[in-house]
């Protein structure tokens, strides 16, 4: 995953947050228009972050 702030598009994008929040809807919009995938979290906590993280980073 690269940072937004980078000189190229984005390949993939991390939501954390539930969907109704504005952050993850303008992520989808930039995915979207930069051709990469957006990754939503299901119900993420603390205690399963880095398990996540571990596993859609394949």
């Amino acid at each position: 995953m690269k940072a937004c702030w980078d000189e190229q598009p984005c390949q993939s994008y991390l939501s954390a947050q539930p969907f109704f929040y504005g952050d993850p809807q303008q992520h989808l919009m930039r995915s979207y228009q930069q051709g990469g995938t957006l990754y939503l979290a299901p119900q993420l906590g603390s205690t399963r972050f880095i398990g996540w993280i571990k596993e859609t980073s394949h």
